[in-house]
């Protein structure tokens, strides 16, 4: 569960927040433990969407065909226009990133951290689990937003497997903007060397 966010501060990076999770133990109805995880979210002070900062062809250093964006680098709704791209973000699948994803979301299913396990059930190697496959989705879809959008919701069908060795390449489109509450709908698409990773849409 979410325990905590911290007030915003002026770091290194750039603005970050600390953000505490917490999980509970428990055998039967009786508590055993608690296991608590701090991690410093922020956005990058070379951000290329902070205010000010030239995006492409525009007159004024900004690209005229984006989206506008408010202080904080949010992209404003009304600016939005159905049929725009993402910028394409090509993630690297490591070994490291395949165990952290999946201990990080206490999945402890062995093909997702023990090669050797994964081998005897008829995989080739480890492989990504679904809560890191989301996660990176969401990174990826939320740094083109903005750190003020509100999520509704965020589906997705998967397809072949992350394994290690390989590159996750996401990128969507926007499919449709309601004018009168704001609500964004983007389809995205993940691809590896193998085919289609992860498709479906935000909201």
């Amino acid at each position: 569960m979410l325990e905590s966010v911290g007030d915003e501060k002026s770091t290194a990076l750039g603005a970050a927040r600390f953000v505490t999770s917490r999980q509970d133990f428990f055998v039967g109805p009786e508590p055993v433990g608690q296991s608590r995880f701090t991690v410093m979210r922020f956005r990058p002070a070379t951000d290329r969407h902070r205010p000010g900062a030239p995006t492409g062809d525009g007159a004024d250093g900004t690209d005229a065909a984006a989206p506008q964006r408010d202080d904080l680098g949010t992209v404003r709704a009304s600016t939005v226009l159905a049929g725009e791209t993402l910028p394409v973000v090509a993630i690297p699948v490591t070994p490291t990133l395949i165990v952290a994803g999946a201990l990080m979301t206490s999945d402890y299913y062995e093909p997702h951290h023990d090669r050797d396990a994964a081998v005897r059930r008829g995989s080739r190697d480890i492989f990504m689990n679904i809560h890191t496959t989301l996660g990176l989705l969401q990174r990826c879809i939320g740094d083109w937003l903005g750190p003020n959008a509100r999520w509704h919701a965020l589906r997705a069908r998967l397809g072949v497997p992350n394994y290690p060795g390989d590159t996750m390449v996401v990128g969507g489109v926007v499919a449709a903007v309601d004018r009168s509450t704001g609500r964004t709908t983007i389809d995205f698409h993940a691809t590896n060397g193998l085919g289609s990773h992860a498709t479906d849409r935000s909201r």
